[in-house]
């Protein structure tokens, strides 16, 4: 989902900025992927704040990056999960990783 449409998408529709927070899902097939490369690729193209939503493992990790470094990090696994750079977006966890 993207929020700041009037400032970044160009004339053909494409979004062009950088987001502020990304939320990934792991997905078994894409799991290395996404905690390693997508991790450091953000990092370095200047998104604030990269959540990874672990489904295998019933938490979310938390990360803030500052001048292309990891600024802080907090893994939720129960509780309430809050953002570091948004103001009250905050979920409770137990709600996430409700049983099928």
């Amino acid at each position: 989902m993207v929020c700041d449409l009037e400032l970044g998408v160009n004339e053909n529709g494409r979004y062009i900025g950088t987001p502020t927070l990304v939320v990934e899902i792991l997905s078994e097939t894409t799991r290395s992927k996404d905690m390693v490369d997508k991790l450091n690729s953000y990092m370095l193209s200047g998104i604030k704040e990269y959540w990874i939503v672990d489904t295998k493992y019933n938490k979310i990790i938390v990360y803030e990056f500052k001048e292309e470094v990891i600024d802080r990090m907090k893994v939720f696994e129960s509780g309430i999960c809050k953002s570091f750079f948004f103001d009250g977006l905050e979920l409770l966890v137990e709600k996430i990783f409700v049983p099928i």
